[in-house]
């Protein structure tokens, strides 16, 4: 007897990510869908991105609170992979990772979605203990960068400690909002000719992705700042622009999202605050098993920072931050090492 297809969809603040366990990469989808008239949601995002006004974003701070509000994304993988509704009750599907959620409701979750897409086999894991399974751990704080939203997960012995995870409004996009404020200040301060080219610089987002995910740095230490960022520049297109301080200033909304009048704490207080939170005995082994993954984890120094920062706060504490490798793609690569463990 054929084994039913283990499709892995791992939905995010910003993209879908899908495909089956024998793809080498996964697909990916914007993780919104236009909103039925007068269904609009409101979001913080909205002030740096008007573009996203009218859409739909079915994850709450991160989570899954209403499967309704997925349904539509998961019938667009269908029918990017040529399943008609018709077929969806006469196939089992295995839906490794779709979305963080409350640990208490992945089965409500999972029967949720059997029936509003007529499956007759849904089961799901949650992302954060999968990553940290694919790395052989049973103990870890599992920060996850994501695009919108950044969560920071703590498993204990395997199991996610769901009362003590945190999120926070900041995520790799706002690097990319506040890199195309800093080139509009720089068109401003420059002459004319170099200020029409930085005003286009600020509107191209393949410059802006392109320049965040090669070129912006996390300074470790204040002073650091200025020798990180001397010299670099914007080479492509023909193009050759100094970019100055952005490089480093840009990921600094990550650890204070306040920068950009966002009220809520940035990456390292936010794991301040889980430990602070978990129980005392719990927090050595947390501690030597913190890692940084998705999107936004990308920057160098990162993980530097994260640990000076977290020592500055718990000086008596054995710490380890780990970076991990392939960000974009971890959980959805995690999900597939752990499916092809199940056939």
């Amino acid at each position: 007897m054929a084994l039913p297809p283990t499709l892995i969809i791992d939905l995010g603040s910003g993209y879908l990510k899908y495909g089956y366990v024998d793809q080498s990469s996964p697909r990916v989808l914007p993780a919104c869908y236009a909103a039925p008239e007068g269904e609009a949601e409101s979001s913080s995002l909205l002030t740096f991105d008007p573009g996203r006004e009218g859409w739909v974003f079915p994850l709450e701070n991160g989570i899954v609170t209403d499967c309704n509000k997925i349904a539509p994304l998961l019938e667009l993988v269908f029918d990017e992979i040529g399943m008609k509704a018709s077929q969806f009750g006469k196939t089992d599907f295995e839906l490794l990772v779709f979305a963080s959620c409350d640990a208490k409701r992945v089965d409500g979750i999972c029967n949720e979605l059997e029936e509003i897409l007529a499956f007759r086999n849904v089961t799901a894991s949650l992302q954060q203990v999968t990553t940290l399974m694919d790395l052989d751990r049973a103990t870890g704080i599992i920060v996850d960068i994501g695009y919108s939203v950044s969560i920071v997960a703590p498993i204990f012995q395997g199991f996610l400690l769901h009362d003590r995870v945190m999120t926070s409004a900041t995520g790799s996009f706002f690097v990319s909002a506040v890199l195309s404020h800093l080139l509009l200040l720089m068109a401003e301060a420059e002459p004319k000719p170099e200020a029409i080219l930085y005003e286009k610089l600020s509107k191209n987002l393949d410059a802006i992705e392109f320049i965040k995910r090669n070129l912006c740095r996390v300074a470790i230490k204040p002073a650091e700042r200025e020798t990180i960022s001397s010299g670099i520049k914007y080479q492509q297109e023909g193009l050759d622009l100094p970019l100055g301080k952005m490089v480093w200033m840009a990921p600094e909304v990550l650890f204070d999202p306040g920068l950009i009048d966002i009220r809520d704490i940035g990456i390292s207080n936010l794991v301040s605050e889980v430990l602070q939170r978990v129980d005392l005995s719990m927090r050595p082994e947390l501690a030597q098993n913190v890692f940084l993954t998705g999107g936004g984890s990308i920057f160098p120094g990162l993980g530097e920072r994260f640990h000076a920062e977290l020592r500055g706060k718990f000086p008596n504490l054995p710490m380890n931050v780990h970076v991990l490798d392939d960000p974009f793609e971890r959980v959805w690569s995690s999900a597939v090492h752990l499916a092809r463990m199940r056939i």
